[in-house]
């Protein structure tokens, strides 16, 4: 599996390795288009893509988010993404 997913990623494809991210702050969310490839828009405009990207989050599940600044944290007692 893990050979598909760095091949996804070569391609600019989403490799579905994680959750996706959404900073409640901003409202600024992550998903994939139809093509596969990692994009992030806001809420009332999700065909828009900002062209913005979460970093990959850290050994503890942290990511910043690339619109406000806050950090993101993916919650593991529920797989749930939240800003701290």
């Amino acid at each position: 599996m893990l050979d598909a997913q760095e091949l996804a990623r070569q391609h600019g494809l989403f490799p579905n390795n994680r959750e996706f991210f959404e900073c409640r702050k901003c409202e600024l969310l992550e998903g994939v288009d139809f093509e596969g490839r990692l994009m992030t828009c806001y809420v009332g405009t999700e065909d828009i893509d900002t062209g913005l990207r979460f970093a990959e989050p850290d050994e503890k599940g942290v990511s910043r988010c690339p619109g406000c600044g806050g950090l993101v944290k993916l919650e593991e007692d529920n797989n749930e993404l939240s800003c701290p």
